[in-house]
């Protein structure tokens, strides 16, 4: 009975708290919804999700139904999510908080919706991405091999399995906490009562055991200071964490400090004195000196604890060995140094070569020229042909992997920028492409409300290459080649779309035409860089690209890009 009672209380702190996180997680679909333009789901997905929960919470008030189908609409929130960013990859850790928020029920079944939400949803949407469906979002990827669905679905599969567990265990300790506590009540005679202590002093060794052996492994260890004592208790993982016996670090709060690093010393006891002094949570890092003067570094946490009348009497904390961490962190700062100046040295030498090449190339391209000029000679001058096209396709190409790299590795210039002009400039460096019978008509559309910005030279370098394409691989067989370019933008997003009645792609290369140095036919006359640059140089403006095409038909690319108010 008051097993009961206590399980009826911990179910409706449980829902109170339930309500707060749904409603943070509508209110940041609705935030997701205004920098990604997705208030259909945002609002749609959401709502409809919150009345399904609150339609059986009500409909059904002595059940517990509406419990399962909160664990549903958490993971719908984590699809819903992933599809308002795009396939961000990091939206997927939004189920592992459901189930995490769940453990509050102590209920271990609640995982098995949500897990079966996140099978299904994994499942379903990374076989469409895979299969090449362009209108779901499941990853940023071109698509999610079996092994790495594998490897998530068993990483998965292991945070469900511990939170269940957790949930498990919470509910059989506080029903055995509960039966002990009210047998010890209801006992009466001496005897009673000492088997009862010994039963409950077992379970408390038991339970000091095993908090032990897990701040053991943690490297963490706690503590409480009597303020009003000046005496400090510290669990076993603390002497470790030092290196020092009990007897030589005492239970009074200066044993502690003489520890610590003569240049951080007098810094922590202000923090600590002034975070006392104002009730308030304190933490912070420190060095400590081992008795062989080896140097560890600790994180400290400490919270105050107020009797009735708001003075301090307790101050309870714990402290945690990060030397290894911070050893990490180093190393990675070292890392990330090492892989700038790679990047640096690789710039100078991407530069360095193509100089060299291209020196020389345009020497050959003069001599070419002044040769086929004049030559009287037809077989001279065919070869001459050929060698001006083998020479451009050549500087065309060592042009397309500088662009590559400082996309790669420059910064993003994000000016304001006239989205019509910037066209017309691409056109007209264009309109002189190719022989007379390879001339297209390119008509231009855009409407341009506020200020836009974003990258111009990047913004070209893609418009350069859809257009140039759309101008190569023309259809001859029709009667008029054109080239549409469509488009608007307001303050937040520009929607451009680059439409031919070209030669089009055939639906089976339509999953690798973003793969560096892929060609759709052995006939194509680019090097295979131009589409991966551009796919790459959207995403370096966190814009999106799609693309529709017919074999025969023609091509249709969409661009959305937004707007980068934050980089100006």
């Amino acid at each position: 009975m008051h097993i009961d009672a206590f399980l009826v209380q911990i179910k409706n702190k449980s829902d109170k708290l339930m309500d707060y996180f749904l409603a943070c997680y509508f209110i940041a679909g609705l935030l997701l919804s205004f920098f990604y333009d997705t208030w259909t789901i945002g609002v749609g997905v959401g709502s409809l999700s919150l009345i399904a929960y609150y339609s059986v919470k009500f409909a059904l008030p002595n059940s517990n139904l509406y419990q399962y189908v909160l664990s549903v609409v958490l993971g719908i929130f984590m699809a819903q999510y992933i599809y308002q960013m795009h396939g961000l990859f990091e939206m997927h850790f939004i189920a592992f908080i459901g189930s995490t928020i769940l453990i509050t029920y102590q209920n271990w079944k609640l995982q098995i919706p949500l897990a079966l939400v996140v099978i299904v949803h994994h499942a379903l949407f990374g076989y469409l991405q895979y299969i090449g469906d362009t209108h779901i979002y499941f990853t940023q990827l071109d698509y999610m091999t079996l092994q790495t669905f594998a490897i998530h679905g068993f990483l998965a599969t292991v945070i469900f399995y511990i939170c269940g567990l957790w949930a498990y265990h919470f509910k059989k300790y506080s029903e055995r906490h509960i039966q002990q506590t009210f047998e010890m009540g209801r006992l009466q005679e001496e005897k009673l009562q000492k088997e009862a202590i010994a039963r409950i002093s077992e379970n408390l060794k038991i339970t000091n055991a095993q908090l032990t052996e897990a701040q053991r492994m943690a490297n963490i260890g706690n503590w409480t200071w009597d303020t009003k004592n000046n005496q400090v208790h510290r669990s076993d993982e603390i002497y470790n964490i030092f290196e020092r016996t009990r007897e030589e670090l005492d239970s009074t709060p200066e044993s502690y400090l003489e520890c610590i690093h003569p240049d951080e010393r007098e810094d922590i006891e202000k923090l600590v004195q002034k975070s006392v002094s104002a009730h308030e949570p304190f933490s912070y890092e420190a060095r400590i000196v081992m008795p062989d003067k080896n140097i560890k570094t600790i994180f400290v946490q400490g919270k105050p604890v107020k009797d009735e009348r708001e003075q301090n009497i307790k101050i309870h904390g714990t402290i945690q060995d990060i030397t290894g961490r911070k050893k990490h962190e180093r190393e990675l700062e070292e890392s990330n140094n090492e892989l700038r100046k790679s990047n640096q040295e690789l710039d100078k030498f991407v530069y360095s070569v193509s100089h060299d090449l291209r020196a020389p190339l345009l020497s050959m391209q003069g001599i070419v020229d002044i040769t086929g000029e004049e030559t009287n000679e037809e077989l001279t001058a065919l070869h001459m042909k050929m060698l001006q096209g083998s020479i451009g396709r050549l500087d065309h190409f060592i042009g397309e992997i500088l662009t590559y790299s400082r996309n790669a590795r420059g910064e993003v210039n994000a000016i304001n920028i006239d989205f019509k002009q910037v066209i017309q400039e691409v056109i007209s460096d264009l309109q002189y492409m190719g022989s007379e019978e390879k001339q297209v008509s390119i008509s231009v559309n855009i409407e341009q409300s506020g200020h836009f910005f974003t990258d111009q030279n990047r913004f070209r370098v893609v418009m350069n290459n859809l257009i140039s394409n759309a101008i190569r691989y023309r259809n001859t067989g029709v009667a008029e080649s054109y080239v549409k370019i469509n488009g608007h933008s307001n303050e937040t997003t520009t929607l451009i779309e680059v439409e031919d009645n070209g030669i089009g792609i055939p639906k089976e290369c339509h999953q690798k035409i973003y793969d560096m140095f892929y060609r759709v036919s052995e006939k194509s006359d680019g090097s295979g860089l131009g589409l991966y640059i551009v796919k790459e140089t959207i995403e370096k403006l966190q814009g999106d690209i799609r693309f529709e095409s017919q074999l025969g038909v023609g091509t249709k690319f969409t661009l959305k890009l937004p707007n980068l108010t934050n980089l100006q």
